[in-house]
């Protein structure tokens, strides 16, 4: 029986059902992701409130520092009486574009007396130090649109030795010259215009010397170019005289231009032009039988004369134009007569001439101008095309021609 009963519980529990119970390693693993679960996200907002800290006290630092600038600003204010007018500004204003006359009035070495009214009193015209104080705090130049009114202008820059305003209500000349006596009986004549394009001087320079009124010997030609606000012609007389530099300026008030002699030049040869380089005046001459030596002189600004070398070429009627420390020979003749397309460079700073690539049409007396680092070249005559109408521009880096839009009349 006891057997019996031993056999019965075998039996029983070999038709119980089995209890399933994971291993010990993986009951471990699924109890350790159960908890690490819950420490990453915790983990992760942590950081996330860690980098919220870092960026809310670098925001703090920025407003911190934007305070401190405005109080340091505010107690920087100053205030300027010019001409009776009080103005307010600040010493970062007034010293935003360098060095200059208000950065000066305003310094330790050179503070003006205020006299108990808190005041720097400046005797200049306050009409205009409105436009002049706009220009230091936001680097823009609002201008008068009245030409006199931006002489004065240009005139109180240069005062306060604002050189950047200076330039930019600098009004240039632009010069339409008639070189020599014409079929229509027009002699030698030079017109004056402004950068705005209104007419500003006329003279007609045949049977006058501009720089003294009377009458004199008669005059055969004039070469013109600019140097800043100023006219530079030189003057061709008949022979035996030789020929003379003269400036038609602006006058002080701006009511007129005035013709002053400059200087009479040491050689009687036929000059073809002047080119003003910075402060020198550079004359280059057509070759002179016999040598056939295309000579060139330099004015420089203590009045001396100083001989360069010959170009390499000679040429004759040809066209000149500066750009940076380099003048630039363009087309010509040559001594047979043919129309050229070559080019001469002349290095100031080196004393060197240099041949540059030609031109891409031979072209006699064209028009030049130096315009954005570049050469543009346009007009002109030849015996293929008669006169000109194309325009072509020069890279000195590149050293390449391209061609630009035409004229629309030769």
């Amino acid at each position: 029986f006891g057997h019996g009963t031993m056999d019965l519980n075998a039996r029983a529990e070999e038709q119980a059902p089995q209890a399933s119970w994971p291993a010990s390693g993986a009951f471990a693993t699924d109890l350790g992701m159960r908890v690490a679960d819950p420490v990453i996200a915790l983990a992760n907002q942590l950081q996330r409130l860690n980098l919220l800290l870092i960026i809310q006290r670098q925001r703090h630092a920025e407003l911190l520092a934007e305070v401190e600038a405005i109080n340091r600003i505010q107690g920087q204010c100053l205030q300027l009486d010019v001409g009776g007018t009080v103005f307010h500004s600040t010493k970062e204003t007034l010293h935003s574009k360098g060095d200059n006359f208000l950065s000066m009035v305003i310094s330790e070495p050179f503070r003006s007396e205020t006299k108990g009214t808190g005041c720097t009193f400046i005797d200049r015209d306050p009409r205009w130090f409105g436009s002049v104080l706009s220009y230091l705090r936001e680097g823009l130049a609002h201008l008068p649109s009245v030409p006199e009114q931006q002489d004065q202008l240009h005139r109180e820059a240069r005062f306060y030795g604002i050189d950047a305003l200076s330039r930019l209500t600098l009004r240039l000349p632009y010069v339409l010259t008639f070189p020599m006596w014409n079929g229509s009986g027009c002699g030698p004549s030079v017109f004056v215009y402004d950068s705005r394009g209104q007419f500003r001087y006329r003279q007609e320079l045949a049977y006058h010397n501009p720089y003294q009124g009377p009458p004199s010997n008669t005059i055969s030609s004039v070469r013109t170019c600019t140097q800043g606000q100023r006219v530079i012609a030189l003057l061709h007389r008949q022979a035996p005289s030789a020929p003379s530099l003269a400036a038609l300026e602006p006058s002080a008030d701006s009511s007129g231009w005035k013709w002053r002699k400059l200087a009479d030049v040491p050689q009687t040869r036929a000059f073809q032009s002047v080119v003003s380089l910075g402060r020198r005046l550079f004359l280059l001459a057509n070759p002179d039988p016999p040598t056939l030596a295309g000579g060139m002189l330099v004015l420089g600004p203590d009045g001396e004369w100083e001989e360069q070398p010959n170009m390499e070429s000679h040429r004759y009627d040809f066209t000149t134009c500066a750009l940076d420390q380099t003048l630039y020979m363009l087309g010509g003749r040559d001594t047979f007569g043919n129309y050229v397309s070559t080019v001469e460079q002349y290095c100031w700073p080196l004393r060197q001439w240099s041949r540059r690539p030609s031109m891409r049409a031979e072209r006699y007396l064209p028009g030049a101008v130096a315009w954005n680092g570049r050469l543009v070249v346009a007009g002109g005559f030849n015996d293929n095309d008669g006169h000109l109408a194309s325009v072509e521009e020069y890279d000195p880096e590149q050293r390449q021609w391209r061609p630009l839009p035409s004229l629309q009349h030769p």
